[in-house]
């Protein structure tokens, strides 16, 4: 007996069909190659002709941006979602101008005014002594004591995004005074991803988390769906025990965030998508109230194209 031929390599699902509700991921992959992703999928082809994805470039104003695309992974379906986050070079100030956000090593943001120069002006310089103590120091929980201090600078537009992702990701004990996680915007911004990178599938130094999917339909065009992931509050791993309970949180911990994370999500600056605050399950059009109602086919592009 011989064995001849080419091996049927199973394939691994991008998100297809759509979804709403929690799901507990991993990272696999962060801005990959075509690939990459086709090795992912088991979808290899010998002679790929397409372009390269193109993942750096420049706004309107000539400002450096990079589209980070986190690839993650619900082992509990296979499934893969793509979550997008987008910084560009610039400093992230408040619409008036008189603020700034500013970033710690501890992968921690928080607003504070620019300093004024004796005309009235506003500077380029934070106004230190208006910053939080918690934002600057390391303390004992207990007795309140000063255990040094934390390292800080302004952040640039987009990285709040992506640090709450990195805190939610990076297995650190963060109010340890040796931890320091702060991303160099200088190789950031010259695409330099190998420290990220690095990090994929790294069981000493990541974790999975939970994130929370929804839809979004086209304002002009009812019939095209957008897979969403809400970037703005993710959930440990452990809390999806809670969530397939019914969402009963049984701690003062589980409850006070969990109310921190659903006022994250119906704020003002929210979920604005369908989604629901249950397990991960297939989007049902007939559920979605801004939804058309028509028979006609939907098309479904994807807002993650690859």
């Amino acid at each position: 007996m011989s064995f001849k031929g080419k091996a049927k390599v199973e394939k691994k699902s991008f998100v297809r069909d759509l979804y709403v509700g929690f799901a507990n991921v991993e990272v696999s992959a962060i801005n990959p190659t075509r690939a990459e992703i086709s090795k992912m999928l088991g979808t290899e082809k010998e002679n790929d002709e397409r372009d390269e994805i193109l993942y750096l470039d420049k706004d309107t104003d000539g400002n450096t941006r990079l589209s980070l695309k986190f690839w993650l992974r619900d082992e509990e379906t296979d499934k893969y979602f793509i979550q997008s986050i987008m910084v560009s070079n610039i400093d992230r100030l408040s619409k008036d101008g008189k603020k700034v956000q500013i970033v710690n090593n501890t992968c921690q943001t928080t607003w504070v005014p620019l300093k004024v120069d004796e005309s009235g002006n506003v500077t380029k310089e934070v106004d230190e002594a208006l910053i939080p103590e918690w934002f600057l120091e390391f303390s004992d929980d207990k007795t309140k004591e000063v255990l040094g201090k934390k390292k800080y600078r302004k952040a640039v537009k987009g990285e709040e995004e992506l640090v709450k992702l990195l805190r939610s990701w990076i297995s650190m004990q963060w109010k340890d005074i040796e931890t320091d996680v702060m991303l160099d915007t200088k190789k950031l911004f010259k695409e330099n991803l190998k420290e990220l990178k690095e990090m994929v599938g790294s069981e000493l130094f990541t974790k999975k988390f939970v994130i929370l999917t929804g839809v979004e339909t086209n304002e002009e065009d009812s019939t095209k769906k957008y897979q969403k992931v809400f970037s703005k509050a993710y959930l440990p791993s452990g809390f999806m025990v809670y969530i397939k309970a019914g969402n009963k949180m049984s701690t003062p911990y589980t409850q006070k965030e969990w109310k921190k994370f659903t006022d994250e999500v119906s704020g003002q600056y929210g979920f604005n998508c369908f989604h629901k605050l249950k397990p991960l399950e297939i989007y049902s059009e007939k559920e979605d109230p801004v939804s058309s109602n028509t028979a006609k086919p939907v098309a479904i592009p994807q807002n993650n194209e690859y």
